[in-house]
């Protein structure tokens, strides 16, 4: 059960992320980017996925990220951020969606919150280093909650809710270029 502190401090930082996504999304109407009425925005967040391909072929492609997150808002927000940083992103809103996603593409990292419907990122975490295929990619847990100390060998690195803007993409880079690396050495030892 969470006390008085550690409620107060999640107030805060949904209060801190609200107003960050909120900046986003008033640039974004500024600049002429409005949502079209009746379109489903999570759908159209995923839909880009069907004309990319796979993404299995490693370094040969664009660092890509999939990100998972049950806010709508924060999901866009840090997916225009990653873009903007030159990432190809994929987005889920759950766990359990970004399972079906990783039936097909392989990212080169995931971000995932920890608290989440249908599947949390705790459980996303398992299924993935439980995974032949997926265990080499590295996991962000972005969230709100303190780091949960039991799983941690799980993830690669945990960024608290609100967490700066350069923070993530610093890390995202510094993951994906490991990443980058561990492939081209498990390459050159293959060939």
């Amino acid at each position: 059960m969470a006390g008085p502190a550690t409620t107060a401090r999640h107030e805060k930082c949904c209060r801190v992320t609200d107003r960050l996504v909120r900046g986003f999304w008033n640039r974004l109407r500024a600049a002429g980017a409005a949502y079209p009425p009746g379109h489903d925005r999570l759908t159209d967040l995923e839909t880009d996925i069907a004309g990319i391909g796979s993404l299995n072929s490693g370094f040969m492609e664009m660092d890509s990220i999939l990100l998972v997150d049950d806010e709508l808002e924060v999901l866009s927000a840090w997916r225009l951020i990653l873009e903007s940083a030159g990432f190809h992103v994929i987005c889920a809103h759950n766990g359990a969606r970004a399972l079906q996603l990783l039936e097909t593409h392989l990212p080169t990292l995931v971000i995932t919150d920890w608290h989440m419907p249908a599947m949390s990122g705790g459980e996303l975490c398992r299924q993935i280093k439980s995974s032949r295929r997926l265990n080499g990619v590295p996991l962000v847990i972005h969230s709100s909650i303190e780091e949960p100390g039991a799983d941690e060998a799980l993830w690669s690195a945990f960024l608290r809710k609100p967490c700066q803007v350069d923070v993530v993409v610093e890390t995202v880079r510094r993951l994906c270029a490991e990443r980058q690396q561990s492939l081209r050495a498990r390459l050159r030892i293959a060939s």
